[in-house]
């Protein structure tokens, strides 16, 4: 699975065809990739709201997680 888009190079320039078309592309993919694996998708979302509240030291919903082991 994608991970989420990250341009490569410093973004000083404007964008042209051919650089929008590969944005696209990329976006299409991960869309793609979402549609097929919804739930690894999912379990990538929470565990980047973990580690978040986590840095924010703010105890919430998302921290209450099920130890995996």
């Amino acid at each position: 699975m994608s991970s989420s888009f990250r341009l490569h190079r410093p973004v000083h320039f404007a964008p042209d065809r051919r650089t929008h078309e590969r944005h696209v592309g990329e976006v299409d993919r991960l869309l793609r990739d979402i549609k097929g694996h919804p739930k690894i998708f999912v379990a990538r979302v929470n565990t980047r709201r973990r580690f978040l509240a986590i840095l924010s030291n703010q105890p919430g919903e998302v921290t209450k997680a099920k130890s995996i082991f």
